[in-house]
This record gives C-alpha cells, structure tokens and sequence, in this order.
C-alpha cells in the first residue's frame, strides 16, 4: 500500500509542477512557460532547472509541494548521512531516484522527496522493498547534499588508508563518477593535512570525500 492522503492530486506526470508553481502563485504563467523552455534547452526537467539556478526559494517550494499533495515535510539541514538508515534501504533505489530514507518500522518507510513529480515512483518504491511507503517532502537543495552525500560514501568507503596507488586510484574514480553524476567541474582542495573533494552538481558544490 502506497500512503498519499493526495486529494488534490491531479496527475503524476512532469506536468505536476506548474500547476503547483501557478495554484501557489510562486511563478506567473510566462515565466513558468521562459523556464519550461530553458529547461528544455539545457535537457533538463523544470524541476532540475529550478533547482539548478535556485529560481524558486526552496522552502517555500517545499512547502508548496506537500500543502498540494497533502503531505508533510520533514527538515534535515543539520543532519549528516550517518544519521539516515541508509544500510537498511536498497542503495540502488536512492542512486537511481531522488529519494532518501527517513525512518522505518516493520509495517512502512518514510522516504523524503524533493520533486513534486517522483510523486509517481511510490508505488514502485513500495512494490520493491515490500512494504508501504509514506513520502515526505524536504527541502531540494537538503535532499540534494544528502543524496551526493550518500552516494558518495557508497564510492569512497573502500578508500582508507594512503597509499602509492591512491592518486590513480582516486582521479580514476573522481572523473568516472563526476561524468556519471553530471557534475560541472571538480574541485580538488589540499590542506596541510587532509585532502577534500568537491564536486559542482545542478549549480551547487557537493563534498565527494575527505581524506
């Protein structure tokens, strides 16, 4: 069973947002429309394109999405991907959605969303872990840092101790998993004792690892 409670859903579809953007009066129709067609232009959903130049406030969008859907939202600003139950949920579900595991008992999953249109990926989530699921809505650029966050662990967690290989090792992973993750460009940042890097992804810097 998939938990919605979404009585003013009218469709699942990339439609979604701009009658959410328009019914919320967050964007007049004309620009609603200049935005479809930059998205368009750049191969983007309007929501990636949103997020990307942060044209919209992202609470406010937030809160936008779960008022239409009837949902509730959840913030994570402070929170560290340590503090998710991402060992309990199937890593390959949150790298190939916009998605991430809240919290759990034996009879549901609270997962958050960003993008009012992954609203149609419930079910399918709900059929693949075998239980139900309850969206919440966060923040997008939250679930974004959480998200490369986790993925990014997945990647790295192998990488511990410095060794003669770890350079190669590690430009062979960075640029594999920045072209991968469609990142802009790289960040390598050294410091007298550490080593950090960061990736551009949708406009906004992500830490990748931190050595």
């Amino acid at each position: 069973m998939v938990m919605l409670n979404s009585r003013n859903m009218i469709s699942t579809g990339e439609n979604v947002l701009p009658h959410i953007l328009l019914q919320k009066k967050l964007c007049a129709p004309d620009v609603i429309k200049k935005m479809q067609t930059m998205a368009k232009q750049f191969q983007q959903t309007l929501f990636q394109y949103i997020a990307q130049y942060q044209l919209i406030d992202a609470a406010l969008l937030c809160d936008a999405c779960a008022d239409f859907f009837k949902l509730e939202t959840i913030s994570l600003e402070n929170k560290k991907i340590n503090d998710l139950l991402l060992n309990y949920f199937p890593t390959q579900l949150i790298q190939n959605h916009f998605v991430l595991p809240i919290s759990k008992n034996e009879k549901e999953w609270v997962i958050a969303i960003a993008n009012p249109d992954d609203i149609a990926i419930a079910k399918n989530l709900s059929f693949q872990i075998g239980v139900s699921v309850h969206l919440q809505f966060m923040r997008y650029d939250t679930l974004c840092r959480l998200h490369n966050a986790m993925i990014s662990a997945e990647k790295y967690h192998k990488i511990g101790n410095k060794h003669d290989q770890l350079a190669q090792t590690l430009s062979h992973q960075f640029l594999s998993d920045a072209i991968h993750r469609g990142a802009s460009d790289i960040h390598l940042e050294p410091y007298q004792h550490h080593f950090r890097v960061r990736f551009r992804i949708d406009g906004m810097l992500h830490e990748i690892i931190f050595l």
